[in-house]
């Protein structure tokens, strides 16, 4: 893993850029509205690209392609949310939507009001791992010190979420940039999609029959997202008073920056720099070059606040498909999902003789404090949901259960 690492950044800071790129995103920028009214460069983004503009535009020649991202939706967005909280962005792999969008989807059809559009489900959101996890047990208290590679580890990936605070930052060191993992179609730790569908199927104790219909390369409707250009970039905004306890300052693979000379992560992550007065700096212009161009966040992922659309995060997606592909894709993944919640809904109501058939009583006493929870405490709220999506599915014209 640790050579894989090495070589990959080496790799990335050879690799030749375009020397050149259009001037038109240079105009745009300076053009940007906020609700109809000319506004000042406020956004931790906009100064960035005002101090490093230059090097910017040489080393995201991509970022003026209007078909690859809208910049200017991004930046607006930044405006909008500048007042309240800070920004961060994540580019990921496409084939990550997938589940993304599948937990989104089986909790809007159990929530009607959890259906927010400005909400992504960034991992698993009833995993146990996250529930009362914090920095000060994100790692194991037993554990030797570590002094390199932290985020690259499995185990700390999934609880970490590597970001920029801008969206061009780390324009210098490509193999820490969201953009360039977003063009891309990139990320440094692999995860197995199957794999995360099966833990999720195994938790609601979904029919496994349909596993195979949620495998990426075994769908007409997923293949849009394998693709080698149809990467993910995640704008994260987490409210100011949270950011404490939810994001630290980091320095590539994840070791966190700190305020006096520490030989560990278990030590800098006691004595971790103050993310807020960071900031500040970078707002009032008195972070340093390096420091401003180099600055990377890690989200700490945890239930009550990352995972939770009722905490006040937000966060929305941008994808490098055209519109009609993710029309197609999401149909598609419209489709599927409800099925799942038919057969499942089915199993409870009216498990029948077979033990096969019913919804497996530790499942049962897992969920209940989940979404699905209202669903066992109300028999006839999980039926009229039944009879919702059969109808749902008769006007979208696909099979539902009888």
């Amino acid at each position: 893993m640790f050579k894989k690492a090495v070589l990959c950044i080496l790799a990335l800071h050879i690799i030749a850029r375009a020397d050149t790129a259009p001037t038109d995103y240079v105009h745009a920028t300076d053009a940007l509205k906020v609700n109809g009214n000319a506004q000042e460069k406020s956004s931790i983004s906009e100064k960035y690209l005002e101090r490093f503009r230059p090097e910017v535009l040489k080393a995201y020649p991509k970022a003026l392609d209007s078909n690859k991202i809208n910049i200017l939706k991004l930046i607006d967005r930044e405006r909008e949310h500048d007042a309240d909280y800070y920004v961060f962005y994540h580019g990921q792999q496409g084939k990550y939507r997938l589940v993304q969008d599948f937990w989104l989807k089986i909790m809007n059809m159990i929530q009607a009001d959890n259906g927010k559009d400005d909400f992504i489900p960034v991992r698993f959101p009833e995993s146990s791992e996250f529930k009362n996890l914090s920095f000060e047990n994100l790692i194991p208290h037993n554990s030797p010190p570590i002094r390199c590679l932290f985020d690259h580890d499995d185990d700390i990936a999934t609880r970490l979420l590597a970001c920029n605070i801008a969206l061009f930052g780390n324009h210098a060191l490509k193999a820490s940039s969201s953009l360039i993992y977003y063009f891309d179609n990139d990320n440094v730790t692999e995860h197995d999609v199957e794999e995360i569908f099966r833990k999720s199927f195994e938790y609601y104790d979904f029919n496994p029959k349909f596993l195979a219909d949620l495998t990426a390369c075994q769908h007409p409707a997923w293949q849009y997202l394998i693709i080698p250009d149809s990467g993910n970039l995640l704008q994260i905004f987490i409210p100011k008073e949270k950011i404490k306890q939810t994001v630290y300052l980091s320095k590539p693979v994840g070791f966190p920056v700190a305020d006096v000379e520490v030989d560990s992560v278990q030590q800098a992550l006691q004595h971790r720099t103050d993310l807020n007065a960071f900031f500040k700096k970078c707002e009032t212009g008195a972070v340093s070059d390096y420091d401003f161009k180099n600055a990377q966040a890690r989200i700490l992922i945890t239930k009550d606040i990352m995972l939770n659309p009722k905490s006040g995060v937000k966060i929305f997606r941008e994808t490098t498909l055209s519109e009609e592909k993710v029309k197609h894709y999401s149909q598609g993944i419209e489709h599927i999902t409800r099925k799942i919640m038919i057969d499942w809904l089915k199993r409870y109501i009216n498990p029948g003789e077979d033990p096969k058939n019913r919804i497996k009583p530790e499942a049962l006493e897992r969920i209940k404090d989940t979404p699905f929870g209202q669903l066992i405490a109300d028999k006839q709220k999980a039926q009229e949901l039944l009879k919702e999506l059969n109808q749902n599915a008769k006007i979208s014209g696909t099979l539902g259960s009888k």
